[in-house]
């Protein structure tokens, strides 16, 4: 008994085997002819279907015309000046960094204030406070120095009678150095 199962499943093993043979002969005679199916598929420039002919698609060995050449000198022009553009930019653009304001208050009949750039370390900017209100405007600089970790404002000091009205004033610190600058939020000060 044992020999006739092992038979008829040998039988079904090799049926299966080649039925699955001429499936996949069946598939891969119809996918190799037509040669836009996957994996099959032809390269676009050379498929009949592509907009493409052999004239284009030859090398052309005859010397450049005058269009090619002036097309490839205009060409040289653009990468010559687009490169200059880059070397410009690079060198006038500056590092856009943020500025704080520790204190702001009436001490002693003067303003005093004092910022701060948090995210550079360098001794050559100058903070300038900037307050308005009512189309007025009173401004005051002091140099920055190196501190620890950020560039320090020198306090800054603006005498109250320079403000033309008592109330409350918008101030702005700003920051510029040679590559480096900067302003603060705007924040209310009442004079």
């Amino acid at each position: 008994m044992k020999t006739q199962k092992s038979n008829s499943s040998r039988k079904i093993i090799l049926l299966f085997i080649v039925f699955t043979l001429l499936i996949g002969g069946f598939v891969y005679g119809i996918v190799a002819k037509n040669k836009d199916l996957w994996p099959f598929m032809a390269n676009k420039s050379n498929s009949p279907t592509s907009e493409s002919n052999s004239a284009t698609d030859s090398i052309n060995y005859n010397p450049p015309t005058d269009q090619e050449i002036q097309e490839g000198q205009d060409a040289k022009k653009r990468i010559i000046e687009s490169s200059e553009e880059d070397e410009t930019s690079s060198v006038s653009t500056k590092t856009t960094v943020g500025v704080g304001v520790a204190f702001a208050d009436i001490v002693d009949g003067k303003l005093e204030i004092r910022a701060f750039t948090p995210n550079i370390i360098e001794g050559d900017g100058l903070c300038t406070a900037e307050l308005k209100k009512d189309g007025a405007t009173v401004t005051e600089s002091s140099l920055a120095f190196i501190d620890s970790t950020t560039s320090q404002c020198r306090p800054i000091y603006i005498s109250v009678d320079r403000f033309q009205s008592e109330g409350v004033w918008s101030l702005i610190v700003s920051y510029e150095s040679e590559t480096s600058i900067g302003e603060s939020p705007s924040m209310e000060i009442n004079i």
